[in-house]
């Protein structure tokens, strides 16, 4: 019988599913039950075999640290514990993956917002800072609290307001087309919501970046774009945690988990409509150019005719702006978002190739691996074998 400690969060249920998941594949009879830290007493249970903390109030740690069988820790919050396994996030890593990632979006200014006096958030901006200096960008940090509200703040109105005083400073000093890294999709879905009340221009022309795939309320107030977001390695954590302690269960592995700790990678990075447009310093470009990515992700037929008749645009008038801002043609565009779509499905999905093109409106499958050696130098089955299927950890 196996414990999993997990909080109410989306890394603690994805950190549980990759364990369930991993006791699955391995056809294991043990139990995997979820436990509340404030029921620890629980754990003294002599059939336990093993537990995995995503969380604990720190007057518990010792506690934890005390138990006669193998305990692994999860929680980049807590830190490295002494006399557990440590499988951890490297938060360095996450920064700057999303660090590189927006430098191929094609962003030259950046902003990085994180949570003051967090270790996550500021191993994240770190690592953040460490790229994006080394490519000689602009780059300007700001570090906050906004969860130190004022009780008294008791809309959601006074409280955009308040939000709005928290990021006026560099929000208002932010150039158009910059590239913004919040460090956990709430706050990357804070900062899309005071753009959309009070810097509507920076909504449609910046590139907004968090971090957790957690923001499944990305259309909260309606009219907000997506949040693209890096996917950490809390499958995997859960998967390889379960995985150890199936193989040393007991007061044995009691005695050798003291010496596990590992740094597990990111994953990768979700885009969606928040990055879609890369740099576009043009707001009413970078519009067009997300309402067509948007209908490309969902399998729709798009011509360069109805992009410029749904923002009322002549032929003429698109081609000049997306030459002058994009530094391409709308058809140039458009065939590289089709190809991203299918990279995309070939690397996350189980569809066919035939399906794929299909679903990314090319006519034949032959078609799309033209299309893809012409770009890339590789057709569509070499990118699939050369690009295993990963887990999303819950996208969607």
């Amino acid at each position: 019988m196996y414990y999993v400690f997990a909080e109410q969060s989306s890394m603690a249920r994805q950190i549980l599913k990759g364990a369930f998941d991993q006791a699955e594949t391995r056809g294991t009879d043990a139990m995997i039950l979820l436990g509340k830290t404030r029921k620890e007493k629980r754990m003294l249970d002599p059939e336990i075999s093993g537990s995995i903390l995503t969380s604990c109030v720190r007057e518990n740690i010792p506690f934890f640290q005390s138990l006669p069988h193998p305990l692994i820790n999860t929680s980049n919050r807590m830190g490295p514990l002494e006399g557990v396994g440590n499988f951890l996030n490297d938060d360095r890593e996450v920064g700057r993956m999303a660090a590189r990632y927006l430098l191929e979006r094609g962003h030259t200014s950046f902003l990085v917002t994180w949570i003051k006096g967090v270790t996550v958030h500021e191993e994240r901006m770190e690592g953040f800072v460490e790229v994006i200096e080394a490519s000689g960008h602009s780059l300007s940090l700001f570090s906050h609290n906004y969860k130190a509200a004022d009780p008294r703040i008791d809309t959601h109105w006074k409280f955009l307001h308040f939000l709005r005083e928290v990021f006026r400073a560099p929000l208002e000093t932010l150039p158009l087309g910059a590239g913004v890294f919040a460090t956990n999709d709430e706050v990357g879905v804070l900062i899309l919501q005071v753009m959309k009340q009070f810097y509507p221009e920076h909504l449609m022309a910046s590139g907004v970046l968090g971090v957790d795939n957690a923001a499944g309320y990305d259309q909260y107030l309606g009219g907000l774009p997506g949040l693209s977001s890096i996917v950490p390695a809390f499958h995997q954590l859960g998967a390889a945690a379960i995985d150890w302690l199936l193989d040393h269960p007991g007061p044995e592995g009691k005695e050798r988990v003291a010496s596990l700790s590992k740094r597990f990678a990111p994953v990768k990075v979700i885009t969606r409509e928040s990055t879609a447009a890369g740099a576009c310093e043009d707001p009413v470009t970078s519009q067009i150019i997300r309402w067509a990515w948007v209908r490309i992700q969902r399998g729709e037929s798009v011509q360069v005719n109805d992009m410029a008749k749904a923002h009322r645009q002549g032929r003429q008038t698109l081609d000049r702006k997306f030459t002058e801002h994009v530094g391409t043609t709308p058809v140039e565009l458009l065939a590289r978002m089709r190809l991203d779509l299918a990279r995309e499905l070939l690397r996350d999905s189980h569809l066919s190739i035939a399906e794929i093109s299909a679903r990314c409106g090319f006519s034949k499958q032959d078609v799309l691996s033209r299309a893809m050696r012409r770009a890339y130098g590789y057709t569509p089955r070499d990118y699939r074998q050369q690009h295993s299927l990963k887990s999303s950890d819950g996208g969607f």
